[in-house]
C-alpha cells in the first residue's frame, strides 16, 4: 500500500466553538465542536492538525471571558488542547486581546506555535521551523502571519511586538531547511492570503500589503505546500510550479485536507464542509461558561423612546437608519468631532427599546476602534467619492448597491 501523509487544516474559526450564530442566533456549519467530529473521522498516526490563525478572538464567548476574567484561560485555547492540535499560526486578531489574554493563551497551548515572523522584544513567538518523521518522510513546518497588525490593533497590544517581512522570513527559514534538514516536503502555515490569482497573476483585489501569497510563492517555491487564511475564502489548487495551496471559509466551516503521497510523488487537496453533528464532549466542556455569557449579553443597558429595528440592510444603507445615527451621534458627543463615519454590518439587527449588550454587540461584533483624523475638503471628496464605488443606478434609475458587493467580506458602507 501507498505511504501517505495527511494535513487536516483549519483557519479563522475565529473562536466559533458551538454552532450557533452569535448575531442571528440560528444554528450554523462550522465551529470548533463540529470539527472535533470531523477530525476524528479523518485523522490517523500518519495525520498532522493545524491551525492557521485567528481562532481565538471573534466569539461573544470570548470576547466576554478576555472582559470579566481576562487572567483566565480562554475556553477556545482548551477547546483546541482537547481536540489536539498539533501546531499553529498566530493572526492578526490573536492581537485584537490584550496582551496578557494573548500570553496566556501561547502559554497555555499545547500545540507548538510555529510562527516565525513575529518576535517580542526581540525574542521569537514560535518556533522558526519543527520537524516532524510521519511514514519514514521528512516534514518541515513553518508559519508567517501578515504585518499589517500593528495598524489595525490597538498599540497597547501590538507594543514590544515586531513584525518581520514573511517572505524575507520564507526565504531565511527554507534556506535552512533545504541545506540541513533536507526534508521531503517544506509545508507553510501563511495567514494572508493571494495578492493575485496563482495561475494567471491577475489582482485578486486582497490588500496588497497584508496579502502576499503570490509573491511568497513567486519567489520562494521550495514550498510545496502554502496553506493560507485570512480573507475567509474557499478555494484550492496548484501552480504551474507544483505547489499545492488552500484556503478555507472562516468559522470553521471548512477543513482542508492535504495528502501527501512520497512514494508517487504525489499531492491531493480538498475542502470537506463542517455539517456533522458536533462532538457531545466539546459541547459538555464550554456549556457553564457560555450560561455565564448569555447572562452577561442579556445585561440592559440603556433605553429608547422606541424600537429602530433595522429590517433592510440594503434601504438601511442608501437612506440611513435611526440606529446609524444614534450611534454616530454618541461618537460624535464622545470625540467632539464634526462629522463621524459609520459602517452597517451584515444582518445588524438595529435596536430595541431596551438595549442589551447583547445588542450592541450584534451590531458591532468585532473589537473596533473610533479614530479621530483632520481631513481638508480634498480629503473629503475622495473620501465620499470612494464611498460612492458601493452604489450603482439601476436599469430604470433607482439608486442600489453595487452587484460585486459583498457585506460578508471586509468592504463597509460607510456615511458622513
Amino acid at each position: 500500500m501507498e505511504r501517505r501523509i495527511r494535513i487536516l487544516a483549519t483557519s479563522d474559526v475565529h473562536a466559533q466553538i458551538c454552532s450557533v450564530h452569535d448575531t442571528t442566533g440560528l444554528e450554523i456549519d462550522g465551529g470548533f465542536a463540529r470539527l472535533s467530529t470531523l477530525t476524528k473521522l479523518l485523522k490517523d498516526e500518519n495525520t498532522l492538525l493545524v491551525d492557521n490563525g485567528d481562532a481565538n478572538q471573534g466569539g461573544f464567548l470570548s470576547t466576554f471571558e478576555s472582559i470579566t476574567a481576562p487572567e483566565e484561560v480562554l475556553s477556545v485555547t482548551k477547546v483546541m488542547n482537547q481536540i489536539g492540535y498539533d501546531y499553529y499560526n498566530l493572526g492578526n486578531h490573536e492581537f485584537t486581546h490584550p496582551q496578557s489574554v494573548f500570553f496566556t493563551h501561547l502559554a497555555n497551548m499545547e500545540a507548538t506555535c510555529v510562527t516565525n515572523n513575529i518576535t517580542y522584544k526581540g525574542a521569537p513567538l514560535g518556533v522558526t521551523y519543527a520537524i516532524e518523521e510521519l511514514a519514514d518522510t521528512r516534514i518541515a513546518i513553518f508559519g508567517l502571519s501578515n504585518t499589517i497588525t500593528p495598524q489595525v490593533e490597538p498599540r497597547s497590544h501590538t507594543k514590544g511586538f515586531q513584525f518581520l517581512n514573511p517572505i524575507e522570513q520564507a526565504k531565511k527559514t527554507v534556506e535552512i531547511l533545504t541545506r540541513l534538514e533536507k526534508p521531503t516536503y517544506i509545508i507553510c502555515l501563511y495567514h494572508g492570503s493571494f495578492e493575485k490569482v496563482p495561475q494567471t497573476g491577475i489582482p485578486t483585489g486582497n490588500d496588497g500589503q497584508d496579502n502576499v501569497a503570490y509573491s511568497l510563492l513567486q519567489q520562494v517555491p521550495q514550498i510545496n505546500v502554502l496553506i493560507c487564511g485570512h480573507t475567509h475564502e474557499s478555494f484550492y489548487g496548484r501552480t504551474k510550479q507544483g505547489t499545492v495551496y488552500c484556503e478555507t471559509k472562516s468559522r470553521g466551516r471548512e477543513l482542508a485536507c492535504i495528502d501527501l503521497y512520497p512514494d508517487s510523488q504525489s499531492m491531493e487537496v480538498n475542502l470537506y464542509p463542517v455539517d456533522c453533528e458536533m462532538d457531545p464532549a466539546i459541547v459538555d466542556s464550554v456549556r457553564e461558561r457560555i450560561g455565564a455569557c448569555e447572562a452577561w449579553l442579556d445585561t440592559p443597558l440603556g433605553h429608547l423612546a422606541q424600537d429602530q429595528l433595522i429590517e433592510n440592510e440594503e434601504q438601511a444603507r442608501i437612506e440611513g437608519h435611526a440606529s446609524l445615527n444614534l450611534m454616530a451621534q454618541m461618537i460624535q458627543a464622545h470625540t467632539k468631532s464634526q462629522l463621524v463615519a459609520m459602517s452597517l454590518r451584515s444582518k445588524a439587527p438595529g435596536f430595541h427599546k431596551t438595549i442589551t449588550r447583547r445588542e450592541i454587540m450584534q451590531n458591532y461584533p468585532f473589537d473596533d476602534q473610533i479614530c479621530v483624523v483632520e481631513m481638508n475638503g480634498a480629503q473629503i471628496k475622495t473620501y465620499l467619492e470612494e464611498n460612492a464605488r458601493f452604489f450603482t443606478l439601476s436599469a430604470i434609475g433607482q439608486l442600489t448597491q453595487t452587484p460585486w458587493y459583498n457585506p460578508d467580506c471586509y468592504d463597509f458602507l460607510f456615511g458622513l
